[in-house]
């Protein structure tokens, strides 16, 4: 009798510690920097912004899951409200923007020199480098509004 006792023991343990895995994946986890990676709680950048646009002038460097470029989004997003919009382009997917290879070597096919993201850069090829503050964003995207 007291053999059974302690398979069902384990029993209940083994789904005990099953439902709290569960419930802890659902709930979205927390990375090392303390921000969750549940989708309903970090936004990630998709391409579907209603600040992207092909045919805009300004090139906006990003990488989907950059915190710096995360905490830009919300202020592209409020300039979007009043007609400013940059032409995505995802670092990530391209590793041709970067300047240097993992070598650290030059990257002959490197157009774009970016160091990191978030980065701007206008047709004229003047740029903002990293994170930027909305005055500062819509300063520069002004310089181009027309050609916007």
């Amino acid at each position: 009798m007291e053999k059974n006792s302690w398979i069902v023991g384990l029993v209940i343990l083994v789904v005990l510690v099953g439902l709290a895995i569960w419930g802890f994946s659902k709930n979205g986890q927390k990375n090392v920097s303390g921000v969750s990676t549940s989708q309903s709680e970090t936004k990630i950048i998709t391409g579907q912004e209603n600040y992207f646009d092909v045919s805009a002038k300004v090139m906006y460097f990003y990488q989907p899951t950059c915190h710096y470029c995360l905490l830009e989004s919300p202020i592209l997003q409020k300039l979007a409200v009043d007609g400013y919009r940059v032409k995505p382009m995802d670092a990530a997917a391209n590793p041709d923007f970067w300047a240097k290879l993992a070598n650290g070597q030059d990257n002959p096919k490197s157009i774009y020199k970016i160091q990191g993201t978030p980065a701007f850069i206008g047709p004229d090829g003047n740029r903002l480098d990293g994170y930027q503050k909305e005055a500062d964003l819509k300063a520069f995207l002004d310089k181009y509004r027309s050609k916007l």
